[in-house]
């Protein structure tokens, strides 16, 4: 505005100095006085004419666009009574009145217009911009409703229960599956704890298991006791994009017929193993008198057949223990007779059980005991089943001129004792080193060879040192051997 006022003002006195040129061949001499006095009329008009202009610049419409303009008439009476009162200008005031003001108005206009056409295209620009926001706005709208159904029909159609709840343990959300299980509707839970009427059911582990981890059989005892209802609640905790917990997600799955039939096979395993070790026991006894001859003297055929089938049916006898001591391991009915021992003598004499198989089989069998272990609060008989079971296995997949090794030391600072069980034999693949302990399962090479097994014994001596308090574990590689490791606590004080 600087700008333009300046040159409008120079304008002026260039168009007032050829006013008086026109008057050349009349007026002659023009003194300094007037032509001063005229350049500060000028100014003045100047002022007025901007300070309009100020003012015009401000009468804008809502849509943007600036009221249009007329010839300023008010504005040219003005510029003419100034220039009238100058000396010499009265004859021409109202020519140059009328000029500056068609001049001004001009100027004006052409000003006016370019800001009208810069103010309406931003407009239509932030307009535009908009628009274009409020569709992508729409489209996510659109997108989160078409996705929130999706995810409502999946679970409305969930064979399992779900069961949603914030972090005041509320119910925020509740499938048809759930409202069945649980014998309640999701009117009676949305807003209200889970457990809030629920007198003789015990659902608490629900919304109370704030690890989130892992999976719980829960009871719930009915009016009708003959009606119970076992179900099985997996629970995950639900976190926001800080880290905090909002609430937890618990699926419901009724397994009771599964237990059931679960109860119904343990029953049924353990009644057929217990039947089936009389007629084993007796049929060793049988095969005893007669491979001591007592019965009367044998051929050399028959004490090699006589051998096969006492092998044989030493091996069923295996089988049928594993499966019961399997049976009551899953169903918790295995006891400990716990005492104080030391793990040195149990290492001892399940070396010299299995020594003369390692000296058929031309194996090299040690023991390394560090002197001076604790004794230890344990069940000898379970922990030598443990190392006859890991023994055995390192004796069965080492070849013939390898070696075995039984250590015993002490660990984590003297608070566990360190049981290991290592040979030179083919080893486990390091992706097979997880499933080892699994049932019925033989991995990698092991399953591939003519040496057979119930693949029961790593899995119920994985059992017994979990209930002994300890961990199990297995280190190996493809061909370099295994190494099995369980660690069991050292008796504390008061115990």
């Amino acid at each position: 505005m600087k700008k333009f006022s300046g040159s409008l003002f120079i304008g002026f006195l260039v168009f007032a100095q050829a006013a008086y040129a026109e008057e050349a061949d009349q007026v002659v001499t023009i003194t300094p006085g007037p032509f001063y006095i005229i350049a500060i009329v000028i100014g003045v008009i100047v002022s007025i004419i901007l300070t309009r202009m100020a003012r015009a610049n401000k009468k804008v419409e809502v849509s943007g666009v600036v009221a249009p303009r007329a010839y300023d008439r008010d504005l040219e009476n003005t510029i003419e009574r100034q220039l009238a009162s100058v000396v010499g200008l009265k004859d021409k005031s109202g020519e140059i009145a009328r000029q500056l003001t068609a001049a001004v108005a001009q100027k004006v206009e052409h000003k006016v217009t370019e800001a009208t056409a810069q103010m309406k295209s931003r407009y239509e620009t932030v307009i535009a911009e908009k628009d274009k926001e409020n569709e992508i706005t729409h489209l996510k709208y659109k997108n989160v409703v078409t996705e929130k159904n999706q995810t409502e029909a999946i679970v409305q159609s969930l064979a399992e229960g779900l069961v949603v709840v914030n972090a005041k343990g509320e119910v925020v959300m509740m499938n048809p599956a759930a409202e069945k299980l649980l014998g309640v509707t999701k009117q009676q839970k949305i807003g209200h704890q889970l457990t809030e009427d629920l007198k003789d059911e015990e659902i608490v582990s629900i919304v109370s298991d704030t690890a989130g981890k892992g999976e719980k059989v829960v009871e719930l005892n009915t009016m009708q006791q003959e009606t119970k209802k076992i179900i099985r609640s997996s629970s995950a905790l639900v976190e926001n994009e800080n880290g905090q917990t909002v609430g937890m997600v618990s699926v419901l799955t009724d397994v009771t017929k599964q237990k059931e039939l679960d109860r119904l096979k343990s029953q049924f395993v353990s009644t057929v193993t217990h039947e089936l070790r009389t007629p084993i026991v007796a049929t060793q006894k049988a095969l005893e008198v007669i491979g001591d001859r007592s019965a009367g003297s044998l051929t050399e055929d028959q004490a090699r057949f006589l051998d096969i089938a006492k092998r044989n049916l030493d091996r069923l006898g295996r089988l049928i223990n594993d499966i019961l001591d399997f049976s009551k391991l899953e169903a918790g009915k295995m006891k400990l007779e716990m005492v104080d021992a030391e793990i040195g003598r149990v290492v001892q004499d399940a070396c010299e059980g299995l020594s003369s198989w390692a000296n058929s089989k031309e194996i090299g069998l040690e023991r390394k005991v560090e002197p001076g272990l604790p004794v230890l609060h344990i069940d000898p008989n379970r922990i030598i089943q443990i190392l006859n079971n890991l023994i055995g296995n390192a004796l069965k997949f080492t070849p013939k001129g390898g070696c075995v090794i039984v250590e015993a030391k002490s660990t984590n600072g003297g608070t566990d004792v360190e049981v290991s069980v290592q040979d030179t034999g083919i080893g486990i693949a390091k992706e097979d080193l997880e499933k080892v302990f699994e049932r019925f399962l033989q991995v990698g090479e092991r399953r591939q060879t003519d040496i057979s097994g119930t693949g029961l014994g790593l899995s119920i001596a994985k059992e017994i040192v979990e209930l002994h308090s300890g961990v199990i574990r297995a280190e190996s590689e493809k061909g370099q051997g295994a190494r099995f490791i369980f660690t069991l606590p050292v008796k504390r004080k008061g115990i």
